[in-house]
């Protein structure tokens, strides 16, 4: 092989990597296989409009999927490893409604369905019981019942004053 051939195939070989480089840096995108849903499901949605006629009257905001590990904290103190294994248990998992006064947490509402009935439900279900009572929250648990988290914000004092 003479030197211009090598030359050539060697061009071509520059020119056949530089290529494959600029389509895979164009083509990131391709390689992201995600789409854009929905915040709530329908039942959650639906939940969410009829607790919006309890909060709205009363000046509450209604806060939605909160991660538990922006609630509670892991204690100082605790050894790295030891550490992790707790925040290992917390960081995954949500609360799905809060209702807060001026962003300031007042109780949190898990809406549960037929799927909470199953062992792993009813233990994860448990530990975030167990983690939200330690910690001072209050808990509400409904199957889109309002009227549980109306007489809970009465228990925190939020009630509206019937007029005279």
């Amino acid at each position: 092989m003479d030197s211009n051939t090598a030359v050539i195939i060697l061009g071509a070989v520059v020119l056949i990597v530089i290529i494959s480089l600029l389509s895979k840096s164009s083509n990131k995108k391709d390689d992201l296989p995600y789409h854009m849903t929905y915040l709530l499901t329908k039942n959650e949605y639906a939940f969410y409009k009829r607790l919006t006629e309890v909060t709205e009257p009363l000046g509450l905001q209604i806060l939605t999927k909160i991660r538990l590990a922006d609630l509670v904290e892991v204690d100082s103190g605790i050894p790295h490893n030891e550490w992790n294994r707790y925040f290992s248990k917390i960081r995954s998992k949500h609360i799905d409604f809060a209702i807060a006064d001026d962003m300031k947490v007042i109780i949190l509402i898990e809406l549960d369905d037929s799927s909470h009935q199953k062992q792993d439900s009813i233990e994860r279900d448990q530990f975030k019981n167990d983690v939200l009572e330690k910690t001072g929250y209050t808990l509400v648990r409904t199957y889109g019942d309002t009227n549980i988290v109306r007489d809970a914000l009465k228990n925190k004092g939020y009630s509206i004053k019937k007029r005279r």
